[in-house]
């Protein structure tokens, strides 16, 4: 037995160092060798729950290893066994097992995803009870625990540069008004860091350490997933964003970040070298692919991605406009077909982090599916048309945003689901594909008439054109009011024509 123990040594010290494919692989053939060895499989159980391909499946590991210890897992296999299952979309189960793991106390990170599982079941009273239960854990930060702290998951914010975008904009405008939050929030960007150049515009609001273990031992966590506002209420993060982004525009306060004028200057010479005239307009889009991350096995990103050839007639029309189109995105997408007055930057010797930034700030409007770099447009005030995205209990975009929402088909019924049904639970907010597909849901992509119809809508406000007839506005109070099953409203604007087109679904 001397090679089974050492491959259960091996496994658990490449586990402790997040090597968890590699540790799969030492499991398996510890597991192949004594089938009945609980120590085997709940190791192999653990380390598939962080292995992309795996992690949707690996509950049925971990339930084997239960079986064989009298049907109990311990703390980490049952975190594992919950991750699995939000992975695989069974956000009520991983919530079951979450509460049991937080009643005796838990971790701040069970308590994290607890609350987003609930997000993800869709009750929003459940979820804020488990929000507030997460700020009141003793490792994070509260008034009382002094006057800084150091922002968390330290990961997700260094390394994903929407998650980055949303979190530090939400805290800027929380400071300002008046929800509590510590005066000094230590950035610790030590390590791996998404975009140098994006982190310096967040310089002047956080004290940014490249070396972490100089602060460590002095300051608290402060949760980026839920905030309190300033009644001392818990919401998580997707609300709060969209109160405080609501408060942002009623007192007139302007984007939390904008362009330095040198990196303007920087950038507009670089649209001259791309052929855009000093005078011309140009749009921003990004149409996210299976190119980024997930490389089109990633059930949870799966549904965010969409096929760039169904946006070249809204590219068409905005150049018809008299506008130009950038394509933003990363270098390993497919080219796009040669066009007047359309710039494939993802693709060019352009492209830079400092330029990615520029694209961001200073475009006209950002066309964008559900992807983390209309967040950074947001940041700096840029106007957003957002496709292709799943229905929400409330988007934080902003007011005068612009979204279409995919819509639902439901395959035993033959129908599609009407928006008040789509935005409601047990279909709103789902994000794996595995969840819809447990739900008998099919989820279509928008049509190339969709989105030219909601891109119009923002062409006619760049041109200072744009009209709302009083039908218009009905429609838009009825979508509101039909979709606002939990209090807080909706933010952005249907699309004009999509509504118009649809109105039989409200």
């Amino acid at each position: 037995m001397a090679e089974f123990d050492q491959l259960l040594a091996q496994g658990h010290q490449y586990s402790a160092m997040g090597r968890y494919s590699e540790a799969a692989n030492l499991f398996a053939a510890a597991a192949k060798m004594a089938p009945d060895s609980h120590e085997a499989m709940r190791g192999l159980g653990i380390a598939l729950s962080h292995v992309k391909l795996n992690a949707a499946t690996a509950y049925l590991v971990l339930e084997q290893a239960a079986h064989l210890n009298g049907g109990m897992l311990d703390g980490e296999a049952s975190q594992a066994y919950a991750l699995s299952l939000a992975y695989g979309g069974n956000s009520e189960r991983a919530a079951a097992v979450l509460d049991s793991l937080v009643s005796s106390g838990g971790t701040a990170t069970q308590h994290h995803w607890r609350t987003e599982q609930y997000w993800q079941v869709g009750d929003l009273a459940v979820t804020h009870r488990a929000a507030d239960d997460l700020l009141r854990h003793p490792d994070l930060w509260a008034p009382a625990a002094g006057t800084r702290a150091v922002l968390t998951p330290k990961l997700v914010i260094n390394t994903v540069i929407g998650e980055q975008a949303n979190r530090l904009e939400l805290i800027c405008k929380a400071r300002t008004l008046g929800w509590p939050v510590p005066d000094t929030l230590i950035l610790d960007a030590s390590g791996e860091v998404v975009n140098a150049s994006f982190l310096d515009y967040w310089r002047p609001h956080f004290t940014v350490v490249e070396e972490g273990a100089q602060f460590r031992p002095a300051a608290k966590q402060f949760s980026t997933f839920a905030l309190r506002g300033a009644d001392g209420s818990a919401y998580v993060r997707n609300v709060a964003c969209a109160l405080a982004n609501r408060e942002w525009a009623r007192r007139g306060l302007p984007p939390v970040l904008s362009l330095t004028p040198q990196h303007r200057e920087r950038g507009e010479a670089v649209l001259r070298e791309m052929g855009i005239p000093r005078d011309a307009w140009y749009v921003s889009l990004h149409v996210r692919s299976s190119s980024f991350a997930d490389d089109g096995h990633d059930n949870h990103n799966a549904l965010r991605n969409a096929p760039v050839d169904s946006y070249l007639p809204a590219i068409r029309r905005i150049v018809e406009a008299g506008g130009w189109v950038v394509r933003m995105g990363d270098a390993r997408m497919s080219p796009l077909p040669v066009m007047d007055g359309v710039v494939d930057y993802a693709t060019s010797r352009w492209k830079s982090d400092w330029m990615d930034v520029f694209l961001c700030g200073s475009p006209a409007f950002f066309v964008a599916t559900q992807s983390g770099l209309q967040c950074v447009a947001q940041a700096f005030g840029v106007p957003l048309v957002v496709t292709n995205v799943l229905p929400n209990s409330i988007y934080s975009v902003d007011e005068n945003d612009l979204y279409i929402p995919r819509k639902l088909f439901l395959r035993g019924e033959g129908r599609m689901l009407s928006f008040r049904e789509a935005f409601r639970p047990p279909y709103v907010n789902k994000e794996a594909a595995a969840a819809f597909e447990r739900l008998d849901v099919e989820v279509p992509l928008h049509t190339a008439e969709e989105i030219v119809g909601v891109v119009d809508e923002m062409i006619e406000r760049q041109l200072g054109h744009i009209r709302y007839t009083e039908a218009d506005h009905r429609l838009q109070r009825r979508f509101t009011a039909g979709v606002d099953y939990h209090g807080f409203g909706q933010m952005g604007r249907l699309g004009r024509k999509f509504l118009r087109d649809h109105m039989h679904y409200l």
